[in-house]
């Protein structure tokens, strides 16, 4: 029997969690403003703009 099944994980881990689901889901939405406002090609060659 495994007694590690039941424990709730630390709250550092939940923290780091919920900081990682907040900044996928902004850069998701940047994304698609950047694709919905056609501005990805502002600097197509970037470092040298």
């Amino acid at each position: 029997m495994n007694s590690f099944s039941h424990q709730r994980p630390d709250r550092p881990v939940l923290i780091a969690g919920l900081i990682a689901i907040v900044a996928v889901y902004f850069l998701i939405l940047v994304g698609g403003t950047v694709r919905a406002t056609g501005a990805g090609m502002g600097c197509p060659d970037w470092p040298l703009c």
